[in-house]
């Protein structure tokens, strides 16, 4: 993952010149001096595969880090990056302060913009930036950086966990906040601009959801397709234009066959491959794998998830500002990352969050977002008539359930998962119950006393978005949240692409009135007359049913009992009274099976517990 650090300081006092910044470039050949001005200190280091570049703007007063696409109404000037700006467009850049960038460019960014007028910095990330962006005081200094085991390097300061948010991550709730796994380091959030004056520091939100509430109206169903249709091209063209050998992780699922016939259909000479995960129960799903296979001319490799998969990885997880949050990460991706090798391919690409992007996640929200957008009227009758059909359930009974969830939307402050999966699903927040739940009571109330203080910003605004839009909303924050870093991959390694969590795309379903996704009774429906001509007969027509790892994630923790046992029963979660040790111990004493959910908790909890025994061994290696 491309690099940075950047020392920013009040452009107005003396040069702070930190003895640690000032002999980085000469201690590590990886790393150059890309800019230096009043304030701004900036040293870059690209990866082997990153391909992010940095775009210096006019008499070198700021800089854009990353993958910048412009935002132009021709697609073919979408598909290739960015590298130098006209200096009308840069001067509007440097002028907004970066607020410009959410109109002209999108991509994977973050922009670092000096303003000697004004005497002021600003850092700003971009709103669908995977490119992270964090951040710690060190008076004089402030730091931006992209990579936790840089500043680790840098010796500057001493870090601790930071428990709480710790505690809210295992109980499985709201805890995706500028808060990071580490006191004292934040995130600057995407769409999120840190200003640095005399005055001190200000956040200040340049993109979010709720500017596009603001101009939502109602659009024909052949619209709707057209959007769709054109954001997903632009976006994966945009990032395929990056890579002439990929991966493409394709499951057989909608998602990822449309991911692959895009890449297929790019401009370029592009190697493509197709790699399918599967095993002996319910995760094969190699049939519809290989109709796309033969459908877009593509070889797909066949791999069989590992049943002998050693649990130990866990010990070795990357050193990210926060647990990771995956469940098969621990085989998929070194699987992923040998065939990459073998393959000399620089990029993974996969269909993440198309479920949402597309239209296919339908909930009750559905009827509560044409409640919210049209009233009582006949288009509520209409979409509530597709629901009941699509749910199986009388119409009477359809309409009941978006009435509970406008009713329960309408008396929250915000919008909280762990609210909403108490009140709808009858879990405990944690995932199951406190009866089944692993996690300690003390935890639980603790986080249940915080709850506020872990709630994304762009659900604090929630009360003036349509409920349709939710559950996008929340697979964008744990996105953006969650790709810092992939959790068992190295800065020598082929890069993961998501390419569907991109600006375009995003900005077109949100221009699309929910209830156009279920007309006739089908979830997707405007990403199935979009994509069409794109998908072989056989996922096109596949039903609700999808292959999970759920019978092969049993058998590994059957496996890997013993080591579980030491390693949770001893281990950090547990003596800090986050893990009851007698639930967990329970777990493990018999089989792991029963409800599926408590395998996802299990290996949930393996992440966070592995990502603090390597903060902890750096703790005990500072203070050596």
């Amino acid at each position: 993952m491309f690099g940075y650090i950047a020392a920013v300081w009040h452009p107005d006092s003396a040069d702070p010149a930190h003895p640690a910044l000032q002999t980085l470039a000469h201690t590590d050949p990886r790393w150059s001096l890309t800019l230096s001005a009043r304030g701004l200190l900036l040293y870059t280091a690209p990866d082997r595969y990153s391909r992010d570049t940095s775009v210096l703007l006019s008499r070198r007063r700021g800089v854009i880090l990353g993958t910048v696409f412009a935002t132009t109404e021709s697609e073919q000037s979408l598909t290739l990056p960015v590298h130098q700006l006209p200096e009308k467009i840069a001067e509007d850049i440097l002028l907004s302060h970066g607020r410009a960038l959410t109109t002209t460019h999108w991509g994977s960014y973050v922009a670092i913009l000096t303003d000697p007028a004004n005497a002021t910095v600003t850092v700003f990330r971009g709103p669908m930036a995977r490119l992270p962006c964090f951040y710690i005081q060190l008076n004089p200094i402030h730091l931006f950086f992209s990579r936790m085991q840089d500043l680790v390097s840098l010796r500057m300061t001493r870090l601790a966990v930071n428990y709480a948010a710790i505690r809210a991550q295992a109980t499985g709730g709201d805890y995706i906040t500028a808060e990071t796994g580490i006191e004292s380091v934040s995130s600057v959030l995407p769409g999120e601009a840190v200003h640095i004056a005399a005055s001190g520091v200000r956040r200040e939100s340049y993109w979010s959801p709720r500017q596009f509430a603001k101009r939502t109206q109602d659009i024909p169903f052949t619209q709707a397709v057209q959007r769709i249709k054109s954001g997903t091209r632009t976006s994966i063209r945009a990032w395929a234009s990056l890579h002439q050998r990929m991966l493409v992780s394709l499951s057989g699922g909608f998602d990822s066959s449309v991911v692959l016939s895009h890449l297929r259909r790019s401009p370029g000479q592009h190697e493509v491959v197709g790699v399918n995960f599967f095993d002996g129960a319910s995760a094969d799903e190699r049939h519809f794998a290989r109709s796309m296979g033969v459908h877009t001319q593509t070889e797909v490799i066949e791999r069989r998830w590992n049943p002998r998969v050693d649990f130990h990885r866990f010990l070795s997880c990357a050193l990210t500002a926060a647990p990771p949050l995956s469940f098969v990460a621990f085989d998929f991706e070194p699987a992923c990352l040998e065939i990459a090798q073998e393959r000399q391919a620089t990029a993974i690409f996969s269909g993440e969050i198309g479920d949402d992007i597309f239209g296919r996640t339908v909930g009750p929200e559905l009827i509560s977002d044409c409640i919210w957008r049209y009233g009582w009227g006949p288009k509520l009758l209409a979409a509530t008539a597709d629901y009941a059909q699509f749910k199986r359930l009388s119409v009477w009974e359809a309409l009941a359930q978006g009435r509970r969830y406008h009713r329960f939307r309408a008396h929250e402050p915000y919008w909280s998962v762990a609210r909403y999966l108490m009140t709808f699903h009858k879990k405990a927040i944690g995932g199951l119950g406190t009866t089944r739940s692993l996690i300690h009571e003390e935890a639980l109330n603790d986080y249940q006393r915080n709850l506020d203080r872990f709630i994304h910003p762009w659900f604090q605004e929630m009360h003036a978005v349509p409920p349709g839009w939710f559950q996008l909303v929340r697979d964008l924050i744990v996105g953006s949240s969650t790709w810092w870093h992939s959790p068992f991959a190295g800065e020598r390694d082929a890069m993961f692409v998501h390419p569907l969590f991109s600006q375009p795309l995003v900005e077109a379903y949100f221009q699309i009135p929910a209830r156009l996704h279920i007309a006739g009774g089908h979830s997707g429906a405007v990403a199935r007359q979009a994509f069409a001509d794109h998908l072989s007969p056989e996922v096109l027509k596949r039903g609700r049913g999808k292959g999970t790892p759920d019978a092969w994630l049993v058998q590994a923790i059957q496996r890997n009992r013993e080591f579980l046992r030491e390693f949770l029963l001893d281990g950090v979660l547990v003596r800090e009274r986050i893990l009851d040790r007698g639930k967990v111990e329970a777990t493990l004493s018999g089989r792991a099976g029963g409800a599926m959910t408590s395998v996802c908790d299990l290996i949930a909890q393996l992440y966070i517990e592995g990502w603090l025994r390597r903060w902890t061994e750096v703790s005990l290696q500072a203070a050596a």
